[in-house]
This record gives C-alpha cells, sequence and structure tokens, in this order.
C-alpha cells in the first residue's frame, strides 16, 4: 500500500502457508489509484484475489454497516 509492503496483521505474515479456493497465494501488485478489497472468510471469498483490484474511480462511497454476520460485529461501522 502506498509503495511499500504490507504483511498483514501487526505486520507479520498472519497465515503464511495460505491456500485461496484451493490455490497457493500470490504475490499482488495494486497499480495506483487501486483498492484490494479482501473477504472476511479469507478460504472461501471472492475478492481482489480472484478479480484483481478496483480501480478507485469504481469506488462509490464509504462502508457504513456490518450486515452479516449477526454478532458482536454486526453494527455501525465506527
Amino acid at each position: 500500500a502506498n509503495g511499500a509492503e504490507r504483511r498483514g496483521y501487526d505486520q507479520q505474515m498472519y497465515v503464511e502457508r495460505m491456500t485461496h479456493l484451493g490455490f497457493p497465494q500470490s504475490t499482488y501488485t495494486v497499480p495506483k489509484d487501486g483498492y484490494f478489497a479482501l473477504g472476511d472468510n479469507s478460504f472461501n471469498s471472492l475478492d481482489s484475489r480472484a478479480w484483481g483490484p478496483a480501480p478507485e474511480r469504481n469506488i462509490m462511497g464509504r462502508g457504513v454497516l456490518v450486515y452479516w454476520p449477526f454478532t458482536s460485529h454486526w453494527g455501525r461501522i465506527r
């Protein structure tokens, strides 16, 4: 992000040998004015790992609510 490598949670590899939809993880390059979206279910999410980074021009607004799951995470985003 912003020209620097990001390693995940707490600046360390979160899951080193993780697969996504049965395929090994790769290194991704996000272009300037691009956004890399990750799903909340890392093992089974169709996110930027599947469809690539989203161009900034496609971002229409800001998230304000966590709709699913109905747990303690549900509610307004602070």
